[in-house]
């Protein structure tokens, strides 16, 4: 028994001794590994062209288009745009000069009575609040209301404009 047990040690010995044999160093490298992860939203807006103003209210329209993935859940809001007044609380679009500004508001229905904003995001405009979504992997059209109020104010003739920032949140 004695002889059959040191038989098999010598074995098992000499298998890893002819195995390390085998290995005589190493190296190494590596290995990239890379993938480009696409959005998974977009957005592009068509803005709201008001044609004349003459001291009478007008409205206008315009449109937001959100892609996303399908089953993704969005939230588009609207900023203050860049001529926000905090007295009034409302969107300016400003003119050649830019001292005279000229009130609007944005709404999501074409009733006029829900208005656009950024509540619970950056809040610069959080008296509106935004629209909420599912992706479909097609395109989505929202549209987007204006109205400028009728006024008595006197402002010299030329354009006026403004910015408003569209950001989807997913």
């Amino acid at each position: 028994m004695r002889l059959w047990l040191s038989l098999a040690v010598g074995v098992v010995v000499g298998w890893g001794i002819i195995i390390d044999v085998g290995y005589a160093g190493s190296v190494t490298t590596t290995l990239p590994v890379h993938v480009t992860v696409l959005p998974q939203c977009a957005v592009s807006a068509h803005g709201i062209e008001f044609g004349t103003w003459s001291s009478q209210a007008v409205t206008g329209k315009g449109a937001i288009n959100v892609t996303c993935a399908k089953g993704i859940e969005y939230h588009v809001v609207l900023n203050a745009g860049g001529h926000f007044d905090p007295s009034t609380q409302a969107r300016q679009l400003a003119g050649p000069n830019p001292h005279h500004k000229l009130s609007y508001r944005l709404y999501q229905d074409a009733g006029l009575s829900i208005e656009w904003g950024d509540r619970g995001y950056a809040n610069s405009y959080p008296t509106g609040s935004g629209v909420r979504g599912i992706g479909t992997n097609q395109p989505q059209p929202i549209t987007v209301y204006g109205a400028i109020p009728a006024s008595s104010v006197h402002l010299p003739s030329g354009s006026y404009g403004d910015v408003t920032l569209v950001t989807i949140h997913f």
